[in-house]
């Protein structure tokens, strides 16, 4: 596996990249899948702090719908898709990682991890730019919009341009709209 280290706001978002089986399908052919630890989306989406897990996230992905893209990984289960030594090391970047925000923390024995783009789509629903930038996305128009919108206001000032991307319907979620 591959793990990258992003600036994300004030805090460092970790993604890796990891080959795994598709989830929920035995025998599934493993496929390299970019993945972030459910615990830190939970601490820069919803704001929980070191110690705390609130299952905010966990929620808004059921939600969805999508709550087999969540994938549970300890030694057992992840035995079964990489070697001993890989586990070993994914198991450290999730220590470090946690040990960040919280020194105090003790080893953990089993973490959830997430794909990148339902990370990406939890971002674009809470309006984390700084997570989307971080994940590689660009923040929809509509939010540099809203932005420049309330700075001419404060001004009494109108950009006609920036009234016409706030008028455009909001049925497109793509970062790309």
């Amino acid at each position: 596996f591959h793990v990258c280290e992003v600036e994300c706001g004030g805090s460092i978002l970790v993604i890796m990249d990891i080959s795994l089986p598709p989830a929920g399908r035995p025998g599934g052919k493993a496929r390299l899948q970019s993945f972030l630890f459910l615990r830190q989306c939970e601490e820069l989406l919803y704001g929980s702090t070191a110690g705390s897990y609130t299952g905010a996230l966990h929620a808004a992905v059921k939600n969805m719908g999508l709550e087999s893209s969540l994938r549970v990984m300890e030694k057992t289960t992840a035995l079964e898709v990489m070697e001993p030594d890989e586990w070993a090391n994914l198991m450290d970047v999730y220590t470090t990682m946690r040990r960040r925000h919280d020194p105090l923390c003790g080893p953990a024995k089993r973490f959830t991890i997430l794909p990148v783009s339902l990370a990406a789509s939890l971002a674009l629903t809470r309006r984390h730019r700084d997570m989307l930038v971080a994940l590689g996305r660009k923040a929809p128009r509509k939010w540099d919009a809203e932005d420049k919108h309330a700075e001419l206001a404060q001004q009494g000032c109108t950009d006609f341009n920036v009234e016409a991307v706030l008028e455009e319907p909001e049925d497109c979620v793509s970062p790309y709209c």
